[in-house]
């Protein structure tokens, strides 16, 4: 009997996450839909895996992988179109995220890139996506998708390429750190401290992460 517990929680995680998402698809929140059933069916998901002797019988990482980014990629699509990029992309990155992690973990390697080459692409899209964010007025959205992408490629960092030189690490952190507390400032000046704290989050758990 334990051992039909892992699939029977992704099982759960389905019949509790898609009545709550057409809900809240029908009540006009067609992004926010996606991003409430992703937030209740993910928890099942993780724990099927980490309850499960061999989780990929079930969840193959490769389609496991290719659903989630282009799950991820509708997803800012939708953003654009509704004229939130910022929201669109926050919502998916958080839908592409535990699936890259679990690919990581449990498929061989499909990406091109170097796990170095990768942690500054993820870097860069999160710098991108603040621009975006700034430039659009959803930088609180735009915040949260860049900061879940970095640390999708630092943990991708971890778990493919190991630990960083101690300089890059230090200097990594402290960049980290030093553009939180910046951040906060000139949020607070520029009138927008919600956004500010958002972003400068995402900075200090992408640092802390780096220095655990």
């Amino acid at each position: 009997m334990d051992r039909h517990v892992p699939e029977m929680a992704l099982v759960v995680g389905v019949v509790l996450a898609v009545p709550l998402g057409v809900f809240a698809l029908l009540a006009g929140a067609t992004v926010g839909a996606a991003a409430l059933a992703l937030l209740v069916f993910y928890p099942f998901a993780g724990y099927a895996v980490s309850r499960s002797e061999d989780p990929t019988t079930v969840l193959v990482p490769d389609p496991v992988l290719y659903a989630g980014l282009g799950l991820g990629a509708l997803l800012v699509l939708a953003g654009a179109i509704a004229g939130t990029p910022g929201t669109g992309l926050a919502v998916g990155a958080l839908a592409a995220a535990p699936p890259v992690a679990y690919h990581a973990r449990y498929g061989d390697s499909v990406n091109p890139l170097s796990p170095d080459r990768t942690l500054a692409a993820g870097v860069g899209l999160a710098v991108l996506a603040l621009v975006v964010g700034f430039a659009t007025g959803d930088l609180l959205g735009a915040g949260g998708g860049g900061g879940v992408v970095a640390l999708t490629a630092a943990d991708y960092h971890d778990q493919r390429g190991g630990r960083l030189d101690r300089r890059t690490e230090r200097a990594l952190v402290g960049g980290c750190l030093g553009g939180a507390a910046l951040v906060a400032v000139v949020s607070v000046l520029a009138e927008q401290a919600v956004a500010g704290v958002g972003v400068a989050a995402s900075l200090v758990a992408l640092g802390a992460f780096l220095a655990r």
